[in-house]
This record gives structure tokens, sequence and C-alpha cells, in this order.
């Protein structure tokens, strides 16, 4: 990568970034837009939360992080040559960390890449990138559909959202438990979702009662609204932020 251009402008409690990446191409995997050696240039877009003391909302935050000058990044994006790029969110630009394939010389003259060479690392690339966009959806569902309940249970109650919406957040946590089953052994994942689902069951649990309050005409106490407040910072500052 050959430098980035950023500008920054605010708009109500939100900071943004705007900005150009400007990128030599090494290697193209997907595209015919673009060659080797060929010099693309990619805009992105991230935006902060500013405001005081208030949780932000559910939404597309943009980029996750913004490469710097002479970084070596791998780049997903969308577009082409005519129209311009712009970078996928939230991961369009991942650090490059893979190493050189290391070879072995046989008897006959020919090369025989290792085993732990670049083809294993990139499908480990992939894979953490996948994990990465799969996790950041699922808390992003997790918090809305809280927000949603949050709402109906200082307002309105419609029942029927209810039932329809905890559908989507069942199916959303016997995914992410599939996963944890799938990588209880990882060091990295296998921690994380632990963590990730054993606050969403949490969350689950403690709406309950109150649901069960509301159903019955009841309306939120104090107390009430504090669970609900430390829930919803739980969410955020473990999954969100």
């Amino acid at each position: 990568m050959q430098q980035t251009y950023v500008w920054t402008e605010r708009q109500g409690n939100f900071v943004y970034k705007y900005g150009v990446v400007e990128v030599d191409a090494k290697r193209v995997d997907k595209g015919s837009d673009i060659a080797v050696n060929d010099r693309v240039f990619v805009k992105f877009w991230k935006k902060a939360w500013s405001g005081d003391k208030q949780t932000p909302p559910p939404d597309d935050y943009g980029q996750l992080e913004i490469p710097k000058k002479r970084d070596a990044v791998q780049v997903f994006a969308s577009g082409d040559s005519k129209a311009g790029f712009d970078a996928l969110s939230p991961n369009g630009f991942t650090k490059n960390e893979l190493r050189v394939a290391t070879e072995t010389r046989l008897d006959d003259g020919h090369v025989q890449a290792t085993a732990d060479g670049p083809g294993q690392e990139n499908a480990a690339l992939q894979r953490t990138i996948e994990l990465q966009r799969i996790t950041a959806l699922s808390s992003s569902q997790l918090y809305t559909h809280f927000a949603l309940l949050r709402i109906m249970l200082n307002g309105e109650w419609d029942d029927e959202t209810f039932q329809k919406f905890s559908w989507y957040d069942g199916v959303n946590l016997k995914m992410m438990q599939g996963y944890e089953k799938e990588l209880n052994e990882n060091k990295k994942w296998g921690p994380f979702l632990k963590m990730k689902n054993a606050l969403h069951q949490q969350v689950y649990d403690e709406l309950q009662p109150l649901i069960r309050k509301k159903r019955r005409g009841e309306e939120m106490t104090d107390a009430d609204d504090e669970k609900l407040e430390d829930l919803d910072k739980q969410i955020f500052d473990r999954l969100i932020k």
C-alpha cells in the first residue's frame, strides 16, 4: 500500500472519517478489472459515536481498521475501474501477514513448497474474516433485538412483534452455539464465543421476568430500568464497541 488520504467531519453525535487508500496490486485473487502492478484507489468510510453518556444506536459503522502508509494489506472491494472501488464493510482492509513459502529442493531438481506456505495461511485468513463478519452481524442482531424489546417494555407492547423477533433471536443464538462447539479448542475464538453466547443467554434470562410483567399490564420500575441499562451497557461494551 502506498498512501492513505483521510478527512473528517462531524454530523450530530457522530464523527465521520472518509478517505481513499492508494494500493499497488501485488496479487489479484478475484476479479478481471485489476491486474498485478496496477495502482488502485479504494474509497472507505468509518464513523464513531461521540454522544455524551448516550447509547449509540445499532448501525453500520464502516471500516473497523484504516490502514496506514506502507502497510501490506489484503483488500476486499466492490466496483470497477470506471465507477471506482469501495471497500466492503467492516473488514475491507486486512493486514496481510502471509509468510513467503519455504521450499524444499528435491533430488531431481524440482521444488516442493512446505505445507505451511501461503495457501494454508490464506485459507486461515479467509476463515478469520468469515468469523469476524458472522460474529459482528450476530452481535448487531442481538443488540437490535434488545433495543426493540427495551422500547416495547417502556412503551406499547406488541406481542406479535415480540414473537417474530424472538424467533430470529433464537436462531441467532443456536447458530452461534454451533460455532462455539466447532471452535471450542481454538485459543482465540473458543473463549470469545463462549463469552458471547453466555452473555446472549444471560440477556434472554434476565429479560423474561420483565416481559412477563409487561404482559400482565404492569409498568417498569426504576429497578427494572436500571437492569435494562446494565444489560445495554454489557452488550455494547463487550460485543459492539
